[in-house]
């Protein structure tokens, strides 16, 4: 199999300012419909969560995929974990490196961050046809993180090709379920959890922080934390939770 014998509309690009934002402008416009992939050599304005910059070198891999969405938008509540977790397994498939999930989007490898997602709607104008658009930035060598804010990890030995046909096909999969069976696979993020049991966290909102320790996700994939003997129970794109540093005690 190949990428042109996936169910998904491929497009290339050697160089575009954003995978996500060229088809939300297109599905928007109506000149793409239904499943598309989009990839890119080098992406000059990518974005992560909250608008923060993803940093993309020549050698990182840059693209996003669209489908009609159809769901109840409670369900998008839990989408963002259970995605990181199909990303984690088809890293992981087609690696020779340990990957953990960070909530609610991001994979790690033991030297830092080295994937992350995001998810955003878009509405075509004519016909009304809402799309889920899903942002993928994996690192392929070693960058520097601007921000700082956590040490970036990379995969070096990663098949690109076979991974994208992998992910875009386990995407296909998952949409293509009934409703009903649609379901946050707690369990498995158990198994590749990146934070441990009441390990001590900081949790970040917008224009304050907390400390707590860390309580693990509900059913629904929000995440809980337990602060000044309450535990609080937050859902994703609310807040951000980072690991205590040696520095910060």
């Amino acid at each position: 199999m190949t990428l042109q014998d996936s169910p998904f509309h491929f497009i290339e690009f050697d160089e575009v300012d954003s995978t996500s934002g060229f088809l939300k402008t297109e599905l928007k416009a109506g000149n793409l419909s239904g499943y598309n992939l989009c990839t890119t050599l080098n992406q000059t304005g990518g974005y992560g969560q909250r608008g923060r910059e993803w940093v993309h070198s020549g050698s990182s891999l840059a693209f996003s995929l669209s489908i009609p969405f159809e769901l109840p938008i409670h369900l998008y509540t839990f989408l963002s974990s259970s995605i990181a977790l199909l990303l984690r397994d088809c890293l992981a498939q087609n690696s020779s490196e340990s990957f953990q999930v960070k909530w609610p989007n991001d994979v790690f490898v033991p030297g830092g961050k080295v994937a992350g997602s995001l998810l955003e709607l878009t509405t075509a104008q004519a016909t009304k046809q809402t799309y889920l658009v899903i942002g993928v930035g994996v690192n392929l060598s070693e960058i520097k993180d601007k921000q700082n804010k956590f040490k970036a990890g990379w995969v070096s030995d990663l098949n690109r090709e076979r991974f994208l046909i992998d992910f875009s096909s386990a995407i296909y999969a998952l949409f293509s379920k009934a409703e009903n069976s649609l379901n946050f696979k707690l369990e498995e993020w158990l198994k590749h959890d990146f934070f441990s049991p009441n390990q001590p966290v900081i949790v970040y909102h917008s224009d304050h922080s907390k400390v707590g320790l860390y309580k693990g996700l509900t059913p629904s994939a929000e995440v809980q934390v337990e602060i000044e003997g309450y535990v609080e129970t937050y859902q994703s794109g609310a807040v951000s939770i980072r690991p205590i540093t040696s520095e910060q005690t």
